[in-house]
């Protein structure tokens, strides 16, 4: 460019900076050597080195039971700093991003999976909510001996089928599980097509399903078998919901004390709790209800 284009630009030229390769997070396998790259602490362009220790860690199992996501567990050390920095494999390919750490523990990190950023990138450059797909039951895997373990307990209060699937341990009120007719107890043994054998794989496909798709379950309930469909629903608006639903309480509940304050202050007598205006409320009732104070009279010192 010209000296004149440069001085338009402000005389500088643009920069343009080094980018990492990203990787394939599907081909990656236990015991895949992996490097952590960060400022943990505040101690720039640290490396750590370490394997992948497991591929498909669910959030509950990292304690973040809110989040719908699998991670990429490894012993490369992750500490506080690594968040957002790239974990990447033996040919510097990017094929995750650091993001947790288990308290109190050691050489335990997880990752988010490469692939996974990559599927919702352009939703989020468009600054688009970012959907959750969820049924709402809790699971346990089951096999023919668990079952049989819990078939010998007298106080068990179902006989388990001796089947490998997925145990329904609760099914969540309100949620499309309990609207598409779930019931405790029941096995799952297959999913659109798809034979599941622990409870991990039916979170992996509610995962990576659309919101608002069916999804066929087929069940093992005492010595029936059948097929219940299930329409996904957004776990984000589930949550927003709850949150509304949590502050609207909260609000009758301030609203019912202020009332109760009133009506028990004598100095309120005869003003209800309903008529108060909006710069009362702004007040509060400590503001509202304070009385001039009187005050002795000065005493001069000579």
């Amino acid at each position: 460019d010209t000296p004149k284009e440069r001085g338009r630009a402000g005389g500088r030229r643009p920069i343009k900076f080094p980018a990492a390769k990203l990787g394939n997070s599907d081909e990656l396998q236990v015991g895949d050597w992996v490097i952590a790259v960060g400022n943990p602490v505040g101690l720039d362009s640290t490396v750590t080195l370490g394997i992948v220790s497991s591929l498909t860690r669910s959030s509950a199992e990292v304690g973040i039971p809110d989040k719908k996501l699998s991670f990429i567990q490894t012993d490369a050390a992750v500490n506080y700093g690594n968040s957002g920095g790239p974990l990447v494999n033996e040919v510097g390919e990017v094929v995750g991003i650091a993001t947790a750490i288990r308290p109190h523990a050691e050489g335990i990190g997880f990752a988010i999976p490469i692939n996974k950023a990559k599927s919702i990138l352009d939703q989020l450059s468009e600054g688009k909510t970012i959907q959750h797909a969820y049924v709402g039951i809790q699971l346990s895997t089951l096999n023919p001996e668990l079952a049989r373990q819990k078939n010998e307990d007298p106080n068990s209060p179902v006989v388990i089928p001796e089947v490998h699937g997925a145990l329904v341990e609760r099914v969540l009120p309100d949620t499309p599980a309990s609207r598409g007719g779930l019931r405790r107890f029941d096995i799952l043994v297959e999913v659109d097509g798809e034979k599941i054998r622990s409870a991990e794989e039916i979170v992996q496909v509610v995962d990576r399903t659309p919101v608002g798709q069916v999804l066929q379950f087929k069940l093992q309930r005492g010595d029936r078998v059948q097929t219940i469909g299930i329409k996904t629903e957004d776990l984000m608006e589930r949550e927003r919901k709850r949150r509304e639903e949590r502050e609207r309480k909260l609000r009758d509940r301030l609203r019912r004390w202020r009332n109760n304050h009133n009506n028990n202050n004598p100095n309120n007598r005869g003003r209800g709790g309903d008529d108060e205006s909006e710069e009362d409320d702004a007040r509060g009732p400590m503001r509202r209800n304070r009385q001039p104070v009187p005050y002795p009279p000065p005493r001069w010192k000579s």
